[in-house]
């Protein structure tokens, strides 16, 4: 089981302020790799997300109520506290194969490009950043992914606090990378109710 604090938004236009950062870090989308992920409509329950990706089933359940955060003075949403598992799928795996390659009983597709970093505590305590790929225990990751649903262009930008102890990069490493970014909490929320959202309209 794996336990993180994630607070997520979700936005029709891409972000300038969000993608100038990733771009100086040499991260972009012409640069990502995409994947698909099939997504289990679970009738408007925003607690609970079955994800198929990757040969695995992922399984996430919210084990408290969103609470309203400032991230800076004009970025606001909800953080959710969620446990998570994974299991993996057999190759030959009937169903899995009938979800992903026949579109059979009613999974979500997403398409996904996602941008993403890891930061932890540096030697002199401030933010280090790391790849996205890198194997770590506990830090903060910081990512922005585009994304396709049901034909229509999605951009999400997300921060996981996860490990014991999680680290938070502060108001200032935030500060510096959304500057003059305005979310708003109405665009705030998990992929759970953004999919339910999605899929019923």
């Amino acid at each position: 089981m794996y336990q993180s604090k994630e607070i997520r938004w979700f936005e029709r236009t891409p972000d300038k302020n969000i993608l100038n950062w990733f771009t100086h870090h040499g991260l972009g989308f012409d640069k990502s790799k995409s994947r698909v992920d099939f997504y289990l409509p679970l009738n408007g329950n925003n607690a609970i997300g079955v994800k198929l990706r990757d040969g695995n089933i992922e399984i996430k359940t919210r084990i408290s109520q969103p609470e309203h955060y400032m991230l800076t003075d004009t970025v606001s949403g909800f953080t959710e506290l969620w446990n998570k598992w994974s299991f993996g799928v057999e190759k030959k795996d009937q169903l899995a194969d009938q979800i992903i390659h026949q579109q059979k009983y009613d999974w979500l597709e997403v398409f996904k490009e996602r941008l993403g970093v890891k930061i932890v505590p540096g030697s002199n305590g401030e933010p280090e950043i790391k790849s996205i790929s890198e194997k770590l225990s506990s830090g903060c990751q910081v990512e922005y992914t585009r994304l396709v649903v049901k034909e229509k262009i999605w951009y999400s930008f997300a921060i996981e606090w996860f490990g014991e102890p999680a680290f938070d990069p502060g108001d200032l490493f935030f500060q510096k990378m959304l500057g003059t970014t305005i979310l708003h909490p109405e665009n705030s929320m998990g992929y759970p109710e953004m999919l339910f959202k999605t899929h019923s309209s």
